[in-house]
């Protein structure tokens, strides 16, 4: 009896793996009674299994306790802009979660540098083509503003609950990440936009390292102090040293 709870108990508390949605998309199930969805877009050449490791991670630290049951991962773009979108099934993330979603659900979006492009053509699409509109939030980290298709255009951003593009600035160097520039521009574009300033006391970020501190919004302490180690930043969480969520924080109380 005794090895039989045991065994119970070591099954629930086994850790469930993501799931393959389609090329570049994954999927992890917490609860499929949630109507709490998040999708996180990792940034460039950014592969599957770190993505799924930064949403783990997430989830871990900060999403399973505000009730998310949904997690998709989606690797970051081949191509720093996302012109060719052949790596990125959006098409069939586009069709699935259409089966998991209602306008009583809640989607939350964090989009990471050229993830950013990536979330901005999934958005597009997707809300030109659901019939009921869920509660969307979208935060776009230190990324970009896109053009053409990768631009978020004005019919799509009014349909999105909130719009936080987001930028670090570390006040020990006096520096800003590398696209707080252009998240102060991208706040300009949408009446339902706002700009999020994470301010670090200081980080692990040397002075003018702004690639260092664009990954600040992945992890507390990246590990390159000059620039974006993309492999360790997306993979080494640990409790002294966990995935960013001051953003996340700033929003859901």
């Amino acid at each position: 009896m005794t090895a039989f709870l045991l065994s119970i108990s070591a099954s629930s508390n086994e850790k469930k793996e993501f799931i393959k949605v389609t090329d570049g998309v994954n999927y992890l199930e917490i609860d499929s009674s949630s109507c709490k969805i998040f999708i996180g877009f990792a940034g460039w050449t950014v592969k599957q299994d770190w993505a799924n490791n930064w949403v783990n991670s997430l989830n871990d630290f900060y999403l399973s306790k505000k009730g998310f049951g949904k997690l998709y991962s989606v690797k970051g773009p081949n191509d720093v802009l996302f012109k060719n979108k052949s790596d990125i099934n959006i098409d069939s993330l586009i069709i699935q979660l259409k089966t998991r979603i209602n306008k009583n659900s809640e989607l939350v979006i964090s989009a990471h540098s050229s993830g950013s492009f990536v979330a901005n053509y999934f958005l597009n699409n997707f809300l030109n083509s659901v019939n009921e509109i869920p509660n969307i939030t979208y935060f776009n980290l230190d990324g970009g503003i896109g053009e053409d298709e990768t631009f978020l255009d004005s019919y799509s951003a009014l349909k999105i609950s909130k719009i936080y593009p987001v930028s670090v600035y570390d006040k020990s160097t006096n520096t800003y990440s590398a696209n707080h520039q252009t998240m102060i521009e991208l706040a300009e574009l949408y009446k339902n936009a706002e700009h999020i300033q994470i301010n670090v006391l200081q980080s692990s970020c040397d002075k003018n390292g702004i690639w260092c501190l664009h990954d600040r919004l992945i992890i507390t302490n990246p590990h390159n102090p000059t620039t974006f180690d993309l492999e360790k930043d997306y993979n080494n969480f640990s409790e002294e040293n966990p995935p960013s969520i001051e953003y996340l924080q700033k929003i859901f109380k």
